[in-house]
């Protein structure tokens, strides 16, 4: 639970002589890693540090901050586009954290939700796109990419948590900031997520701050709207089925709150345990998780799909069910501007196909 207590540190909600001096020593620690991603955005945009182009089509989702913003559904949407275009994508990822030879949680939940779609994960994504095109993929989706500059991209599109979006304001270790606000310049897309669990307040000042790096034309807002529950064994229950049920939700993603918002309209929460982001289960947590069921008379445990994809299959006694929320992207506006990009990606790659064919003279 050590990263829950980060975060709470982090955040704020720790207070205390030991709390204020444990944020001042990590805002001095933040300093050489503020100047060390300065100086390798400055080397990768004057091209001292060598980038490789891939063989086709790139298309990069990233974010600004760690932990999660929604980036995995977006993935698949942009994956599932990808195809009603005609095209064959594969996608690239680093495999951060991997459970087994199936791969991390993010895999597996894109395995299931573009079946039959090439995911290949190692942190050299050069080599992965090399592996992609030569198994037939003639566009390459890269999952968690933005800072991964080695491999040139097509379309850089940044992935913004409405509810949490600027990793409370700092860069690691003080903050969640991976890089500053000021690297959405690079991004051609912005997608605000969660727009609608963000208040008014709070999503205005989203939109202005990203309204100075990147221009309306290029920012879309999502919601991820629940769809249906996904049991472990693969079936479907309607949500209707589990409405007002008594229950203990449950998750290890980066953003908890998010999921304690969407889930808590759908079920009865009768209490909600928080793990670490990625968090490896165990069936000792899914006793300890029905015993607390038990205990306040819940009568379901309910997670998300990125938690369930990699719970062991006796994680719980059969007495409980346990689901996993199903969402969907659903776009609140600016769905023009990811057709808009996604079409000048291919007439990019078209132009430059046209000007590489050789010329023919009589």
């Amino acid at each position: 639970m050590q990263e829950v207590q980060f975060l709470k540190l982090i955040s704020g909600q720790q207070h205390g002589w030991g709390a204020t001096m444990a944020r001042a020593a990590l805002r001095v620690a933040a300093q050489p890693y503020q100047l060390a991603t300065s100086l390798r955005n400055v080397a990768y945009d004057l091209r001292w540090l060598p980038t490789t182009q891939a063989a086709c089509p790139v298309i990069s989702l990233g974010n600004l901050t760690t932990g999660g913003t929604g980036k995995t559904p977006l993935v698949a949407d942009f994956v599932e586009r990808l195809r009603q275009l005609g095209k064959t994508p594969a996608i690239l990822s680093r495999g951060y954290r991997a459970l087994d030879e199936r791969g991390n949680d993010e895999k597996r939940i894109l395995d299931r939700l573009c079946p039959g779609v090439a995911h290949y994960q190692q942190p050299d994504r050069v080599a992965s796109a090399k592996l992609a095109v030569a198994g037939g993929a003639n566009v390459l989706v890269l999952d968690d990419a933005f800072q991964h500059r080695r491999l040139m991209r097509d379309l850089d599109v940044v992935v913004i948590d409405a509810t949490q979006p600027w990793g409370y304001g700092h860069l690691l270790p003080r903050g969640l900031l991976r890089e500053s606000r000021a690297g959405l310049r690079r991004a051609q897309l912005v997608i605000l997520s969660r727009v609608d669990l963000a208040d008014p307040e709070t999503l205005r000042d989203v939109q202005r701050i990203v309204g100075r790096y990147v221009s309306d034309d290029r920012i879309a807002e999502v919601a991820f709207t629940p769809r249906r529950w996904l049991e472990q064994g693969g079936s479907i229950r309607s949500l209707e089925e589990l409405q007002n049920v008594p229950a203990v939700a449950f998750c290890g993603i980066g953003n908890p709150a998010a999921f304690e918002r969407t889930v808590g309209p759908l079920v009865d929460v009768r209490a909600t345990h928080v793990f670490p982001d990625h968090y490896h289960y165990t069936a000792t947590d899914g006793t300890a998780l029905a015993q607390m069921a038990r205990a306040i008379g819940a009568q379901a445990l309910v997670t998300t799909l990125k938690d369930l994809v990699k719970l062991p299959a006796d994680f719980c006694p059969a007495e409980f069910p346990l689901v996993a929320l199903d969402i969907a992207a659903e776009y609140r506006a600016g769905e023009d501007a990811v057709d808009r990009a996604m079409a000048g990606v291919f007439a990019k790659s078209a132009a430059q196909a046209q000007q590489n064919q050789p010329s023919h003279t009589r």
